[in-house]
């Protein structure tokens, strides 16, 4: 060891020991991979080489030392995590910063806190070429493994749902069925029957998603070698316009299926629906589908005929308006149906009095995020709000989203923009996003892309209801020092020490 790499990791070491009060002026925003000096995703650095981890982490146990030998109990490997962790995001050498952040990790995961292990993945995510969602995998695998207390299990529960929905997106359903059944396990040992309702209710739909996308296995290959048979692109473009909500890829399939109605539907609506007749004519078509299927199939077909009827009823007049108001209708109490058999709660759907996003909610990077849904346009603002170290609260950024809401009332698809209001100001960034409001109608979680080409998880929960065009405060919410990191970088107050405010889903 030289003298040189002892002395710069010595004052990282004694840096991290006295930072604990800065608290949440420390946390960084994910949707800002530059606020610290980083570099964005599009110039992220290599991995460093075995070699030079395995120097560093000598380097890093010889200066950690008496942290190491101190570390028994969870609660002080979680102390450690977050020391190395903060380390590594003020070192300005490459792979000094790796080792301390990929150590952090793992003593994060060994002291059963998923949250935080996703945490600092994050951040090694923001300046390195890694695999993010294998190593938040292993690193949650393993927080589960080690898990001891009710809120070690949530974390579990939580982080594991998430990575669930990321292999969804990805297409990797084994892994999807892999993540969603930890997140079942861990949730019955959280003490949180919202938690495991909710878990249990998408590991039911993701079951059926697993199955369906089984079921089109052969067609998938059977398309690499000819993209033109007709009864693999129905398949195939049944899977993804159906149960994966993807019209826009399983059209172009379905019309290419040559079975006369599927395809004939896909041509029509890739050519396009001009007029209320033809919206209506589409419309009718999809809906005269919606009794050969069940489950998630039928419920977004039934949607998707409900966008186009909707789509043409401002153009209507006399009897083709009552009828297609009739439909609409016909298609909501089938709705509030489905969810009665399904044993939830009938749903706040965005036409009713009480729209799913009327609420205020805090995420886990600090933002409060306020929704508005009329019609099912929706609009949104947000406030990501930081506290100094000398206990002041300031706005770092200010934003606001447009969009739409599907016909449950549950999906948002929008996009978002804001400006920096601390810092550099005027900074301005953007992208889109998609949010999934839980049936509880408590929480969300969503996806982000950043036009830069970054990408992250949005999560929350409802933080008031609006009552008189009010938002009623918090319950028992905590705004104060005593905070944790969540697992996008946000804070909750700690429950162990009698508080109830929100956490993220």
């Amino acid at each position: 060891m030289t003298a040189h790499c002892f002395r710069r990791l010595a004052v990282l070491a004694a840096f991290a020991v006295g930072i604990g009060a800065w608290g949440p002026a420390l946390a960084q925003d994910a949707h800002d991979p530059g606020l610290r000096g980083g570099a964005p995703q599009t110039s992220r650095t290599p991995v460093p080489s075995a070699e030079d981890q395995s120097k560093t982490v000598k380097l890093v146990r010889e200066v950690f030392k008496t942290q190491y030998d101190e570390a028994k109990t969870p609660a002080q490997k979680e102390a450690l995590a977050r020391e190395l962790m903060q380390s590594g995001l003020h070192s300005e050498v490459p792979t000094e910063r790796f080792v301390l952040l990929r150590v952090a990790r793992d003593m994060a995961a060994l002291a059963g806190e998923a949250n935080l292990a996703c945490r600092v993945v994050d951040e090694i995510g923001q300046w390195y070429q890694v695999n993010a969602a294998a190593m938040k995998r292993e690193a949650v695998a393993k927080a589960h493994q080690r898990a001891t207390l009710p809120e070690h299990f949530q974390g579990v529960a939580e982080q594991a749902a998430a990575l669930a929905e990321a292999a969804i997106l990805a297409d990797d359903y084994d892994t999807a069925e892999e993540m969603i059944s930890m997140a079942q396990t861990a949730a019955k040992k959280a003490r949180s029957a919202g938690l495991l309702e909710r878990v249990t209710e998408r590991a039911k739909e993701v079951a059926e998603l697993v199955r369906a996308k089984r079921k089109i296995k052969e067609a998938l290959a059977t398309l690499e070698k000819s993209p033109g048979d007709s009864k693999a692109n129905l398949a195939a473009g049944s899977f993804y316009c159906f149960y994966r909500d993807d019209w826009d890829k399983g059209l172009p399939m379905l019309a290419l299926g040559a079975d006369g109605v599927y395809d004939a539907l896909g041509k029509k609506e890739l050519v396009g629906a001009h007029t209320a007749e033809e919206q209506v004519s589409l419309a009718d078509g999809w809906f005269d589908l919606v009794a050969e299927h069940d489950g998630i199939a039928q419920a977004r077909i039934r949607a998707h005929a409900a966008g186009w009827y909707e789509k043409a009823l401002p153009e209507l007049t006399g009897l083709a308006q009552i009828r297609v108001q009739k439909r609409l209708e016909e298609i909501e109490a089938a709705e509030s149906e489905a969810e009665k058999e399904s044993g939830e709660k009938e749903p706040k759907t965005a036409g009713k009095k009480k729209p799913s996003f009327a609420g205020k909610w805090l995420d886990n990077f600090g933002s409060v995020i306020e929704f508005t849904v009329e019609r099912r346009n929706v609009t949104g603002t947000y406030q990501n709000i930081r506290k100094s170290a000398e206990g002041h609260t300031y706005t770092r950024f200010e934003g606001r989203i447009t969009g739409n809401v599907s016909r449950d009332g549950r999906k948002l698809t929008a996009q978002w923009t804001r400006t920096r209001r601390w810092g550099p100001v005027g900074v301005r960034s953007g992208g889109v996003l998609a949010f999934q409001l839980a049936k509880d109608g408590k929480s969300f979680s969503g996806t982000y892309r950043q036009s830069d080409g970054s990408a992250g998880a949005w999560l929350g929960t409802r933080m008031g209801d609006k009552t008189d065009g009010k938002f009623d405060p918090p319950s028992s919410y905590d705004n104060q020092d005593d905070r944790r990191f969540g697992p996008g970088g946000g804070h909750w107050p700690r429950r162990d020490r009698g508080h109830r405010g929100p956490r993220g889903h």
